[in-house]
């Protein structure tokens, strides 16, 4: 299966770094080469996602001890 431009753009807009968008396009067209940087990425993604609700964790709980003082 060979992927066009839009594909490229497509994998930029849902968060795949350059390097993953390079690495999925070399894959040849194997599908487990794809699948695997498309994991990679996504537990990458979900890593930050984490990172940002400890983030809104930590804000939510200064605001409680702010209005409670």
């Amino acid at each position: 299966m060979q992927y066009g431009e839009s594909l490229t753009q497509y994998l930029t807009e849902i968060g795949l770094t350059e390097s993953e968008v390079i690495k999925f396009n070399a894959s040849g067209g194997n599908i487990e080469r794809q699948i695997d940087v498309l994991k990679k990425s996504r537990y990458r993604i979900l890593d930050a996602v984490h990172e940002q609700e400890k983030s809104i964790q930590q804000i939510d709980y200064l605001i409680h001890e702010i209005k409670k003082n």
